[in-house]
């Protein structure tokens, strides 16, 4: 597969536009009108794949369990991403480790991965302080989506009111 460059961008009308530029210079421009009749396809399949990335990331079902219904309710408030970091959100664990451990812009890290194949991306995941960084950051969410939980256990008037055990 060439690589390539993807802007994405969401026009007012609802429709949806992918500019992008291979290696070799040539440009594409792919545009998904409002109420295309794929539409709900492009729905079925972006939300599931969606899902699936938090099934894959959860280490059991109760994990799985918090972060469906996290998930649920960033997609209610119209949010793609559940963590909300001032937009390192849209940025992968492995870009987020490796501006943290290079110093440098997320954009930065982000294009320097963009460019390497995906061999050369395995090979910088399995680096030891890429490794220890991708555990801290998702270990960091981990304990966000645990804290949402157990925050929302604390302050429920409800708990505290029956006095039983679940």
């Amino acid at each position: 597969m060439a690589k390539a460059t993807i802007e994405t961008r969401h026009h007012e009308d609802g429709a949806v536009s992918h500019h992008i530029e291979l290696e070799n210079g040539d440009k594409h421009m792919i545009l998904i009108q409002a109420g295309h009749p794929l539409t709900r396809e492009f729905i079925a399949h972006g939300s599931k794949t969606r899902i699936q990335s938090v099934l894959a990331s959860s280490k059991d079902a109760a994990e799985a369990g918090e972060k469906l219904a996290k998930l649920e309710k960033s997609f209610d408030e119209g949010k793609w991403s559940m963590i909300d970091r001032s937009g390192e959100g849209k940025f992968t664990p492995l870009t987020r480790a490796l501006a943290k451990v290079s110093g440098k812009p997320l954009a930065d890290a982000s294009a320097y991965i963009k460019s390497l194949s995906r061999a050369d991306q395995a090979k910088l995941r399995a680096h030891p302080d890429i490794m220890t960084a991708i555990a801290q950051i998702e270990a960091e969410e981990r304990a966000e989506v645990g804290e949402g939980v157990l925050g929302g256990f604390l302050t429920s008037e409800a708990s505290s009111a029956t006095g039983t055990e679940g």
